[in-house]
């Protein structure tokens, strides 16, 4: 549907599902009780299966449009298609004010309370918001229409006066010195009274831009040449001949500012001059102090470039919402498929991540609406604001970032979500996640490449789903997952081996406890641009601790450590064992998913496993060269999501082999193995292509040798 046509659509008269998903929202009452089912966060309704949606869409239209714009969701999903017996469930979400209209995959359980979700939707109640709502559920399901109206800025300033009156110290005037990081001692803003750049104390008050660049025919950028005319006034109002090379999301962001009663806009295309190579890394590097000490930032959320504008503040652009009417309801789906899987989205692109989390305060522009969200609470323009206030969002991810304990888990699902993002250019891989970097450095310590020092030998066991793409070798290094893009990034491992850590100290038992130990057998040297080597920081996996709730003592400091630039090299200097590995055939890996082969000892029997990056077949029959970065043992039999081999080790015992019967026990209980990496050298250099796991007695039949080589 574009934006010309008509965004209202009608259910059939007819329609079951419609009239059965209209009762379950204004009343609340479950038109099939025998149908309830509960997964991991709340009951759900089942209305069928997708064969059935797909039947009723024929003479339905709402049925039709909720059908498509689930399937235009379901195209950023890694596990399948549709099935015709997948289930339609429906739910209300209280922490959204939302129902949650979903596709579940029975077949692939995650939990046994719980499905998979391959698809899923949002939407609200449209109601007159000044007319009183019945019942509690009402009013926080109550919409309405946005039309192509423009942005209504004396809300916005009432979102940030609540903010400003009840959040102070959360997300203002941040005094924690766990929370706060120190703004650089100066800074170029745009001065959008003067219309012209200038020179300023870091600790003046600001707001911040983010967005996608995109492409411009004559981009205006901030350089040596011209830093000193653009900080001349008026040489960036609209009649200038600078002027006229912004983009309109500038120009726009820049009268934002001014109606929000602000007077200086950080952006970084006119704030970094971009040519200076000897302050640019110094202002890369303090991106997180940038971001998370601005007044507000202002995201422009669309599925443009930076040439579309902010949407509903230079001309009446914002998209309606398409409405469903139902039998005696009038529902807004909120979800905008084509903005999210557009290539060009905000959400999609790789910078904007890091400025995103890292900003207290978000005041985004969206094709649809312009919404609002602190550390504590959230706005949206579609929403009676008496009904949307909350002072709660203390599990947001957000506020996991600055904290004492390092927070591993949360840590290495932004790193799945950044490497699942696009850059335009490669080589920009570590500075668009340098902020986050510096966030989680302040627990971690140390970072060489988006990896923790403290956890090196752990935090190098990450592995991906689906095929991944090596960076641009001047990107970053192959061990780091920073040097690797797509969708298939997994850390499933980091839970396993970071016990406890992030754990909150009111809290226990975060995270899965997997019964696999990790021992550090291998040195890693760091070395710097000059050849000067240093033992890289490891101690997690050193000293098992004394309490049994620790496997390893957590190293959770007692003040913040301080953040610098990346001073080391992509290569590591690595003392450690290697040798050549038959590779057998695979036994686990299709529908695109990279593949699991089996490792094979000189008499045929497995050893171990590799996890390949694809599907690749080429190197079945062959020996690899594959290097030892750790050693793993266990007691009992791992899960197959953690170590794919035990299907193949236990192929042949029965449904209750971790009894004393298990046919596979006398060899492989204990389970210890050495964690390796397979590499290829080029021009003396050992790149990572795959990560397996070789049982440790079978290794060291195989006459490894002692060496040194550099991982790159």
């Amino acid at each position: 549907m574009s934006s010309n046509e008509d965004s209202s659509v009608f259910s059939a008269p007819e329609c079951t599902i419609c009239a059965n998903a209209s009762a379950l929202v204004r009343t609340g009452e479950n038109p099939f009780p025998s149908q309830i089912t509960q997964t991991m966060f709340r009951p759900a309704t089942q209305f069928g299966t997708v064969k059935d949606l797909a039947e009723s869409a024929t003479r339905c239209a709402a049925c039709e449009t909720m059908l498509a714009k689930l399937i235009a969701r379901s195209q950023g999903n890694k596990v399948r298609p549709f099935a015709d017996d997948d289930v339609i469930e429906m739910a209300y979400i209280r922490f959204m004010g939302a129902w949650e209209i979903s596709v579940m995959a029975p077949d692939i359980p995650l939990q046994p309370s719980s499905k998979l979700t391959l698809s899923s939707l949002r939407a609200i109640r449209h109601l007159d918001p000044q007319q009183p709502a019945p019942s509690l559920q009402e009013k926080e399901t109550t919409a309405f229409a946005m039309g192509n109206s423009g942005v209504d800025f004396s809300r916005i300033k009432n979102w940030l006066l609540y903010c400003d009156t009840h959040h102070g110290g959360t997300c203002h005037d941040i005094q924690d010195p766990w929370k706060k990081v120190d703004s650089p001692e100066v800074l170029y803003f745009v001065d959008v009274e003067n219309e012209c750049v200038s020179l300023l104390p870091g600790t003046t008050p600001y707001l911040t831009l983010s967005y996608v660049w995109g492409t411009h025919p004559s981009p205006l950028v901030s350089t040596i040449a011209n830093i000193s005319l653009l900080s001349t006034p008026h040489s960036l109002s609209e009649s200038s001949p600078l002027g006229t090379r912004l983009p309109q999301t500038i120009r726009d962001a820049m009268a934002v500012t001014r109606l929000l009663g602000h007077r200086y806009l950080w952006i970084d295309r006119l704030c970094i001059i971009q040519d200076d190579h000897a302050s640019k890394p110094t202002h890369i590097a303090a991106m997180a102090a940038i971001y998370g000490n601005a007044r507000l930032t202002i995201i422009a959320d669309t599925h443009s470039s930076s040439a579309a504008g902010l949407p509903g503040v230079h001309a009446p652009t914002r998209i309606p919402f398409t409405t469903i009417t139902l039998p005696s309801l009038v529902a807004l789906l909120l979800d905008d498929p084509l903005s999210e899987n557009s290539p060009k989205s905000y959400k999609n692109r790789g910078w904007t991540l890091q400025e995103e989390l890292l900003s207290p305060r978000t005041l985004k522009f969206t094709p649809h609406e312009t919404k609002y969200m602190c550390l504590k609470s959230r706005f949206r323009e579609v929403r009676n604001d008496i009904h949307q206030v909350r002072d709660n969002r203390t599990s947001s991810i957000e506020m996991r970032l600055f904290k004492q304990q390092p927070d591993v888990m949360t840590y290495g699902h932004l790193a799945t979500d950044y490497t699942a993002r696009l850059l335009t250019y490669d080589r920009d891989a570590v500075n668009a996640f340098s902020a986050i970097i510096s966030a989680y450095s302040m627990s971690m310590g140390g970072m060489l490449y988006g990896v923790p020092e403290v956890l090196f030998e752990g935090a190098l066991l990450w592995d991906s789903h689906t095929p991944l793409r090596r960076r641009d070798g001047t990107a970053a290094p192959s061990w780091s997952f920073l040097g690797w893009k797509g969708k298939g990034l997994s850390v499933r491992t980091w839970s396993a081996l970071y016990n406890n850590t992030g754990r909150d100290q009111e809290r226990r038992n975060v995270y899965f406890q997997s019964q696999v130990r990790l021992v550090a057998c291998v040195e890693f040297c760091k070395v710097d641009e000059e050849g000067k080597r240093e033992k890289v920081g490891s101690s997690y996996y050193g000293v098992d601790a004394d309490d049994e709730e620790y496997r390893h003592r957590v190293p959770i400091p007692r003040e913040p450590h301080a953040v610098g630039k990346m001073e080391w090299g992509p290569v590591v200097m690595v003392r450690t064992q290697m040798g050549n590995v038959m590779v057998g055939e695979g036994f686990a890996g299709e529908d695109g998913r990279c593949k699991d082969v089996k490792l094979l000892g000189d008499d045929g029997a497995v050893i171990g496993a590799l996890r390949l990056n694809g599907l690749e077949n080429g190197v079945s029959g062959t020996k690899v060269s594959m290097v030892v970065i750790s050693r793993g043992i266990t007691s009992q039999r791992p899960h197959t999501w953690e170590m794919p081999e035990m299907a193949v080790i236990h192929a042949d015992c029965g449904p209750f082999c971790f009894s004393g019967s298990c046919k596979a026990e006398k060899r492989f209980v204990p389970y210890d193995f050495y964690n390796v990496l397979w590499v290829r050298f080029v021009d003396g250099i050992a790149y990572r292509e795959g990560i397996g796991r070789v049982l440790r007695s079978a290794w060291d039949r195989l006459g490894a040798e002692e060496v040194e080589i550099s991982l790159g």
